[in-house]
């Protein structure tokens, strides 16, 4: 299943970026499009390799409107770890 977004009705791939400690580190890190979940699975999965992730684990939610970015942003978290990334905008399957 692709996830896309839908921008000023376009489809667009969404854009994801791994959490760090402060946004300029983050945006130091390389921002990467993602076609479907299993994509982005695989690249948390290669970045996480000491934790043994489900495709199910990953939880995404609707960050908030960074002003900083202006832009929506929704959180990659998982299950019992935490928030590893951010994308930038809504799925829709």
């Amino acid at each position: 299943m692709n996830i896309l977004r839908k921008e000023c009705g376009v489809t667009a791939i969404p854009n994801f970026r791994f959490h760090r400690g402060s946004l300029e580190e983050s945006l130091k890190t390389e921002v990467v499009e993602v076609e479907n979940i299993k994509m982005l699975h695989e690249m948390v999965c290669s970045q996480l390799q000491d934790y043994s992730i489900s495709e199910s684990a990953l939880i995404i939610e609707f960050y908030g409107y960074d002003h900083r970015m202006g832009k929506e942003m929704y959180s990659v978290r998982i299950y019992g770890i935490g928030i590893v990334g951010f994308l930038d905008s809504e799925f829709i399957s």
